[in-house]
């Protein structure tokens, strides 16, 4: 089975549901979270509060479910939060990851930071796009800007989807 070409391509074809979405993001950012109980609110908002569900069939797998204006607003302000070290009782240190790194300009640190957390290069265009807010490619990154970076890729479809 793991070998089939059903396997292969079956990557990205469905949407992470919002507790996958917020645990994997959690993850990709090495936070430390004292308290969970603050994020219920934030699954909530995306559509999954915990134990709300009324019937027994558990919540959808498909990815009309969670994707609608409301859900991705939500989604997308968590990603912001989480990269900004805003998590309720939480924290993520972004500089600890890239401490051991010598990537300074604007595409070593981009290049960096997909790898990080998708674990799998971009298409040329999805990297472009972001590259293109913090300047050319070979320009000096400002690492006052990459929570701004870490949330732009954490809230695209290519970390949404699994």
């Amino acid at each position: 089975i793991l070998h089939s070409d059903e396997f292969k391509n079956s990557f990205g074809q469905k949407i992470k549901r919002p507790f996958e979405f917020v645990v994997s993001t959690l993850r990709a950012l090495d936070a430390q979270v004292e308290d969970t109980r603050a994020l219920t609110l934030t699954l909530r908002t995306m559509g999954q509060g915990l134990f709300l569900l009324p019937t027994p069939d558990g919540y959808p797998d498909v990815g009309t479910a969670w994707i609608n204006t409301s859900a991705l607003l939500a989604r997308w302000n968590f990603a912001l939060l989480a990269a900004a070290n805003r998590v309720p009782r939480g924290k993520v240190n972004l500089a600890d990851a890239m401490k051991n790194v010598s990537a300074r300009t604007v595409g070593e640190v981009v290049d960096f930071w997909i790898k990080h957390l998708l674990h799998r290069p971009l298409p040329d265009q999805d990297r472009q796009k972001l590259i293109e807010p913090f300047g050319k490619a070979s320009a000096r990154f400002e690492m006052t800007r990459l929570p701004e970076l870490v949330a732009l890729i954490l809230a695209s479809p290519h970390f949404q989807y699994r």
